[in-house]
C-alpha cells in the first residue's frame, strides 16, 4: 500500500482510508476476499491438491487457507470440495 501511495504521490493514510470509504473494507480484507474467492474456485474445480491451492492463492500454507477459509465459509475447504463437487 506504501509503494501505491509513493507512486500516486498520496499519503499512505489518505489512500487506505479512500479505499475503506470506497470498498467498505480495508485493503487487507478486500485481498483476502479476493484470495478465498479464487481458492473457492480452485476447489470447486480443479484437481489440484488443497496445499498446491494454498500456495496459488497466496496462503502461506495449507493450515492457513483452511484457518481462513472456516472463518469466512464455515467450513473446510475438503468439505467445500466435496460440496461443490
Amino acid at each position: 500500500m506504501c509503494k501505491l501511495a509513493q507512486e500516486l504521490s498520496l499519503h499512505p493514510v489518505y489512500l487506505a482510508r479512500a479505499f475503506c470509504s470506497h470498498f467498505r473494507c480495508s485493503p487487507g480484507d478486500f485481498a483476502r476476499q479476493h484470495r478465498l474467492q479464487r481458492a473457492a474456485k480452485l476447489l470447486a474445480h480443479s484437481r489440484l491438491s488443497l496445499s498446491e491451492v494454498a500456495l496459488d492463492c497466496g496462503f502461506f500454507d495449507q493450515p492457513h487457507l483452511s484457518r481462513t477459509f472456516r472463518a469466512r465459509f464455515g467450513m473446510t475447504p475438503g468439505e467445500y470440495r466435496v460440496r461443490a463437487g
